[in-house]
């Protein structure tokens, strides 16, 4: 019964860190793809119109420019919040976390299954990984 207990638990566990990891994954990706289709094109903005010796937006060089501007601001904006909710340093815990877990799982399909080791591993690793909520 207790076998199957820990079995289980390690089990919820590794599908709950897997899920935030895979969560954590595309928002860094989103942010990533997005900062870099905004900064292309505040690029683009910038610097067609100066290869072109003429703006072109509404051929006015300070509209141009302000378009620019605002596109760079908000590849700013999109870094600095990506910095803080995708957080890369939680997104490497959490794969070490899955990494972990699975190792745990891999033992318990073992024949001569050492139960009290394995809830020993189980609970420093909760300890280890209190930030991921498992």
């Amino acid at each position: 019964m207790m076998e199957n207990q820990i079995d289980q638990q390690i089990q919820a566990s590794f599908q709950k860190a897997t899920a935030q990891r895979r969560k954590l994954e595309k928002n860094t990706t989103r942010y990533t793809v997005t900062g870099i289709i905004l900064s292309a094109l505040a690029t683009f903005v910038a610097g067609v119109p100066s290869l072109m010796g003429e703006p072109i937006l509404a051929d006015s060089w300070r509209v141009t420019c302000t378009v620019a501007a605002l596109i760079t601001l908000a590849v700013t904006i999109i870094t600095s919040v990506q910095n803080q909710v995708a957080k890369p340093g939680v997104l490497a815990r959490s794969s070490e976390c899955v990494g972990r877990l699975r190792a745990l799982l891999l033992d318990l399909q073992t024949e001569d299954v050492d139960y009290d080791q394995v809830r020993k591993q189980y609970q420093s690793l909760l300890v280890d990984f209190a930030e991921l909520e498992l």
